[in-house]
């Protein structure tokens, strides 16, 4: 039995044909900036499936660069991080 991470950035690559996990983690952190910061919101704003808005936040939480405001709610917010990130894929 294989257990696969359904975070794993090179599964993800592999899913994702036409944009990079890179360029697909800062348009989220971009969305959540914005103050979008629910799974719909991501979903929509960055043009992904529910799927693989669950893989990149899991992704993103487990890299610090996403927390969670509010449990109930699902209301992710940007880490000091993330604006680090931001500022370096941005240049």
């Amino acid at each position: 039995m294989v257990i696969m991470n359904i975070y794993d950035i090179e599964t993800i690559q592999q899913q994702t044909k036409y944009r990079n996990t890179v360029d697909i983690m800062a348009v989220i952190l971009s969305i959540v900036i914005r103050g979008e910061g629910t799974k719909r919101g991501i979903a929509h704003g960055a043009n992904l499936s529910f799927s693989k808005v669950k893989q990149y936040l899991l992704l993103l939480l487990d890299t610090d660069l996403l927390t969670i405001e509010q449990e109930k709610e699902s209301i992710y917010k940007i880490t000091q991080k993330a604006i680090h990130f931001l500022h370096l894929t941005s240049t």
